[in-house]
């Protein structure tokens, strides 16, 4: 299994234990980025933001994926 994907398996079971932690989100969008799910990974940086609009590494990570996706 490719290391990317257990991330995410992992990541899904710490969301499912604490599914208001910001902090789980962003890496998950981070390997779904290298899983090329660019839509999961917007997905997970809106969640994050949603949970926490303060946290600007979110914000820095959704402006990378529209950079990374053209989205912009």
């Amino acid at each position: 299994m490719k290391q990317h994907e257990k991330a995410v398996e992992d990541i899904n079971e710490a969301i499912r234990l604490n599914p208001k932690e910001t902090l789980t989100f962003i890496p998950r969008a981070v390997a779904y980025i290298e899983l090329g799910q660019p839509d999961q990974a917007k997905q997970d940086y809106d969640e994050a933001i949603r949970l926490d609009p303060q946290d600007a590494s979110a914000y820095t990570g959704r402006g990378g994926l529209y950079l990374r996706t053209g989205e912009y």
